[in-house]
């Protein structure tokens, strides 16, 4: 099976966090927070675990 993955345009992508993510950044190295912030780039669209249950 291949894996077809859809292109999106950098326009039509958002990024939410939740408040306790930004509030928690400020207790946080900035290694910690570079890994984290890599972490959550590498989130996909498609990745439904991901999603908000608000969807």
């Amino acid at each position: 099976m291949v894996n077809a993955k859809k292109k999106h345009s950098l326009s039509s992508l958002i990024v939410t966090q939740a408040n306790e993510l930004v509030e928690a950044r400020y207790n946080l190295t900035l290694g910690e927070q570079r890994l984290i912030l890599t972490m959550i780039a590498r989130i996909q669209p498609e990745d439904e675990d991901f999603k908000s249950l608000l969807h």
